[in-house]
């Protein structure tokens, strides 16, 4: 039985990287790629899982799951480790999911951790508090115009 998808993403397949849950992620890739191309970032990657709670054992003896964060990509910037989550918006993001990016924060303290959203062309990484306040404002405004453009001419 196929899965239901979450959100209306459509995967991507492409021969020389695989295949990408949506078009915004592998937009991402390609602009990563670009930048690896540049000498900008290094040993850029996909998919790489990180280990948030091994597999075990509990009190009865009944075997339990390791549980996993798998990341969008993966690349080393000035020689820190990046964790890149690629999301179609902010209001994309499940529990599940925000869940797992605190733990494999937690976990991997050292590393740089980016959720990226794109709006109207450009990427925003909402971990970093500028683009987030950016990235909102925007949001706020098209919702603003959105209802602008639904009244009647005569209503304004």
């Amino acid at each position: 039985m196929a899965r239901s998808r979450k959100f209306a993403s459509k995967k991507v397949k492409d021969d020389k990287y695989g295949e990408f849950d949506s078009t915004t992620e592998y937009k991402y890739w390609l602009h990563l790629c670009d930048m690896q191309e540049q000498g900008l970032i290094t040993n850029l990657d996909r998919q790489r899982e990180f280990v948030l709670v091994p597999k075990f054992k509990d009190s009865y003896g009944n075997a339990v799951r390791q549980m996993v964060y798998v990341s969008d990509m993966t690349y080393e910037k000035d020689g820190q480790l990046v964790i890149v989550d690629v999301k179609g918006s902010l209001y994309n993001i499940t529990i599940e999911s925000k869940n797992k990016i605190k733990m494999c924060k937690y976990l991997n303290q050292d590393a740089r951790f980016e959720l990226v959203v794109t709006l109207g062309g450009k990427w925003y990484n909402l971990e970093d508090k500028l683009q987030k306040k950016e990235y909102m404002q925007i949001q706020k405004q098209n919702k603003i115009n959105k209802k602008k453009r639904g009244k009647k001419w005569w209503m304004n």
